[in-house]
């Protein structure tokens, strides 16, 4: 029988796990927003509109 984790110990890890993935994200969002951004651009959108369009889809 294995035994049980302290409810605090989940939570903290719960926690970490979550502050993880943010990092990752924004890692991931800064690297590759201005390449949508300009994608956008290329595809006829002013930089005002790109810029807003790849806001709302990479909204985490």
């Amino acid at each position: 029988m294995s035994e049980q984790e302290p409810l605090g110990t989940r939570a903290a890890q719960s926690a970490s796990a979550a502050a993880n993935v943010a990092a990752e994200f924004s890692a991931f969002y800064r690297s590759f927003v201005a390449l949508l951004v300009g994608f956008l651009v290329w595809q006829g959108a002013s930089a005002a509109i790109a810029a807003e369009l790849a806001q709302e889809t990479m909204k985490p």
